[in-house]
């Protein structure tokens, strides 16, 4: 029974209708929504439960742990149960901020959706190749890992505590950092700076994807007077990281989905 294409088309639907109930939930919600959605979700935690039983007593427990759509099937179905004893157990509202844990454990349950795999071809194609590039992709991560990091180092030699602005709604800049330390100012830094290590390689990441970089060169050359030599480093640090190297990630990933499905296949076993 569990083989047939009448049960696994039954969890297809099921799995979009959870899906659905997931993507329903939001903030503010009523009493009533809130329990219509825990009652959907009580459901849909036993229905896939059921499921897994089914399937461990019709294949049986080794053929069951052997498919590894059914191993990564039973980690979600625990997750649901867990989540489903907690808000069993305790009131959510009384959690406070430990209620975003408990909305982290819930949101896992999408990743059921990776099921449809299974009965979808072409899912199942690009899963594949996607997980047989992430080797290749490896030395792409390091090469652009080392990029930023030396781009990030640069630029705390360049900007490191330089950029300061008062605190007022303006936000005017303090031409005079220094002195203004000596006078005890109070300042604030920009919200992208290069004050230690963490923030400058934050920063340059965010200036490789090209999120508002033009804003975050501004605030800097503006410390230098604007001068075109700072402008550079941004410019250079936004047209390497952002055209060569995820041009580059980009290619690598591509390339496999140009290879014939025959070579796929034979690079999975």
């Amino acid at each position: 029974m569990v083989t047939s294409h009448v049960f696994n088309f039954i969890i297809f639907c099921l799995i979009i209708l959870n899906t659905l109930v997931l993507a329903n939930e939001g903030y503010p919600s009523s009493p009533a929504k809130k329990e219509i959605m825990f009652y959907c979700n009580e459901f849909f935690t036993w229905i896939f439960f059921a499921e897994l039983v089914f399937k461990i007593i019709g294949l049986g427990p080794r053929n069951y742990v052997g498919d590894s759509y059914n191993v990564f099937d039973s980690v979600v179905v625990m997750i649901s149960l867990i989540d489903w004893i907690i808000a069993m157990s305790v009131d959510v509202d009384s959690l406070g901020s430990a209620a975003a844990a408990l909305q982290a454990i819930k949101a896992l349950r999408l990743l059921r959706m990776i099921k449809l795999a299974r009965s979808w071809g072409d899912m199942q194609t690009i899963l594949k190749k996607t997980y047989l590039s992430l080797a290749e992709l490896f030395y792409v991560f390091v090469i652009l890992f080392l990029f930023i990091y030396i781009f990030a180092l640069l630029g705390m030699e360049l900007f490191a505590n330089k950029c300061r602005f008062t605190p007022n709604l303006d936000g005017d800049l303090v031409e005079d950092v220094q002195m203004a330390y000596a006078a005890d100012w109070t300042m604030e830094a920009p919200r992208e700076n290069f004050d230690d290590t963490v923030m400058a390689l934050t920063t340059v990441f965010i200036i490789t994807l090209g999120e508002d970089w033009p804003g975050v060169m501004y605030n800097y050359t503006r410390i230098y007077n604007n001068s075109r030599l700072i402008m550079l480093y941004f410019i250079i640090t936004y047209s390497i990281g952002n055209f060569a190297m995820l041009s580059l990630f980009t290619a690598v990933l591509l390339s496999k989905f140009e290879e014939k499905d025959d070579d796929i296949e034979n690079e999975s076993n």
